[in-house]
């Protein structure tokens, strides 16, 4: 009988970088990082073409030269993903069982789009010389160079631009005021009442940093965790109804304010589950989740454990919700929000759109309850991408 003393497996996560900003994760722009691990899907396109070509000029003893090109720089990375548990037990035999506890799991979805414009500026100076082969001529070196890359998120600036044009939406109209009609006498155009504008509904976006964290869900969901990174579209549809609008006005005289209408929900859940266990040389067979822990069969007889390896596979799907919410508010201090379950595609109709199987190994030795340094080892037959820390 050998006995499995507390062990953290798996690899603390970390919320880094900007939501302003672009970084770039091995060559893949991301949108503010999230996780200490990446697996999944990537790509990434750089193609650096020249714009602008100056040809070296020539003045008196000076040589102008430069060049500026642009590349475009798109991909995704993610779904990513970073889980840590305490894994205890015991093996009776072959026998093995095995406990879960203090699991936390972080999860998201993250795509950039860059436009860089890379270029450089050179002088260089001339000096005469002659020789009696030659005769005059001039003798060229660099007096000063620079280089030089602006760039432009594309992704921030469609997200300001969208955001721009969706505030502006409810105070544009079909008709703007003060057109004339041709044709029309003047003195009919003056008694003609103007018409109304058309009420639209105003859209905004709840969190477009698709991001999502767990805690202590793995016996609460037979063995797996799922974090679910959502982007919500919520809209607004208290313009389209008068008294509603009057209600709203007269709320936000009192610092508050009325909305109500559909939300959408675009998820990206993240299933992660055990795959395979290791200890020390002997692998558990036949893994599976029972009676709130795991169990299996080793494959050898042990004595004692020292060292523990987890394989976590974990497999990324798409699936859709909608739900109904009512948000109002007095004085910035008294709120009512109430809103409705969440219509989801995957719980009604039991599909979902999966985006394949990802493995990720992770080890530790045997009673060590804090993160080792260097957690990950490779599964066996996967490809994947790591990255610590971004």
């Amino acid at each position: 009988m050998a006995s499995i003393q507390p062990t953290r497996i798996g690899t603390s996560y970390t919320r880094s970088g900007s939501t302003d900003g672009l970084d770039i994760c091995d060559g893949v722009p991301l949108l503010p990082q999230v996780g200490a691990l990446q697996a999944g899907t990537s790509f990434s396109y750089r193609d650096p073409i020249r714009i602008l070509g100056v040809s070296p000029k020539r003045i008196l003893f000076w040589r102008l030269s430069g060049n500026v090109g642009y590349q475009l720089v798109a991909g995704v990375c993610g779904p990513a993903y970073a889980a840590t548990c305490i894994v205890q037990g015991e093996t009776q035999g072959r026998d093995v069982e095995l406990r879960v506890s203090q699991d936390e799991a972080a999860a998201g979805v993250f795509a950039g789009l860059r436009v860089d414009f890379p270029g450089k500026f050179q002088v260089d100076a001339g000096s005469p010389r002659w020789t009696y082969k030659k005769g005059f001529y001039l003798k060229w070196s660099t007096a000063f160079r620079t280089t030089f890359s602006p760039s432009i998120d594309i992704l921030g600036l469609l997200i300001k631009i969208i955001r721009t044009l969706m505030k502006k939406m409810s105070d544009s109209s079909d008709i703007k005021e003060g057109e004339e009609l041709e044709g029309e006498p003047r003195e009919n155009k003056e008694e003609e009442k103007k018409p109304e504008p058309k009420p639209k509904p105003t859209v905004k976006v709840k969190s477009w940093g698709m991001f999502d964290k767990t805690d202590n869900t793995f016996n609460s969901n037979d063995g797996v965790v799922s974090p679910e990174p959502t982007l919500t579209l919520i809209v607004d549809l208290v313009p389209l109804w008068p008294e509603l609008v009057a209600v709203d006005k007269g709320l936000k005289a009192l610092w508050g304010g009325l909305s109500l209408g559909p939300k959408f929900h675009f998820i990206v859940p993240v299933h992660i589950r055990f795959k395979r266990v290791q200890l020390d040389d002997a692998e558990v067979r036949g893994l599976e989740y029972k009676d709130g822990g795991l169990t299996g069969t080793l494959d050898q007889d042990i004595d004692s454990v020292s060292r523990l390896q987890v394989d976590m596979e974990h497999n990324p799907a798409l699936t859709f919700g909608t739900s109904f919410y009512l948000s109002l508010s007095v004085c910035k201090v008294f709120s009512f929000d109430p809103e409705s379950p969440m219509l989801r595609l995957d719980r009604i109709l039991g599909v979902e759109v999966s985006g394949g199987h990802y493995c990720n190994g992770f080890v530790n030795e045997v009673g060590v309850e804090t993160s080792p340094a260097e957690p990950l080892v490779r599964c066996e037959e996967t490809d994947i991408a790591v990255i610590l820390d971004p």
